[in-house]
């Protein structure tokens, strides 16, 4: 059975079709399968759980890639309100539930 793979954003465009990979052992070597640059940041799910270069991928597993989002900063923050995202929303962006986070912190780190 392959590994399903899922991706959000830009990360979509390094997806085969159809998106799944036959075999890979790691993360790392489906991300190297993917052609994916080694310097894009992103955060990896396997099986709604973060994961690592270094974790093993099984038969059957779902990969999701998931791009880092970053910006603003002092100014944007002193120039008016200001929302912190919790595991709650960004979860439901990318349609997982909150149970797959590894940790329970809420930066979901």
């Amino acid at each position: 059975m392959p590994i399903t793979l899922r991706a959000a954003g830009s990360l979509k465009q390094y997806l085969p079709d159809p998106p799944r990979l036959e075999a890979a052992e790691t993360v790392a070597a489906a991300l190297a399968a993917l052609g994916l640059p080694g310097d894009v940041p992103l955060i990896v799910l396997v099986n709604e759980r973060v994961a690592h270069d270094h974790t093993p991928l099984h038969d059957g597993d779902e990969v999701h890639l998931v791009p880092v989002i970053g910006g603003g900063g002092q100014s944007v923050a002193s120039s008016g309100p200001c929302a912190y995202l919790t595991q709650a929303p960004v979860a439901a962006i990318i349609g997982l539930t909150t149970a797959g986070w590894s940790r329970g912190s809420s930066s979901g780190s």
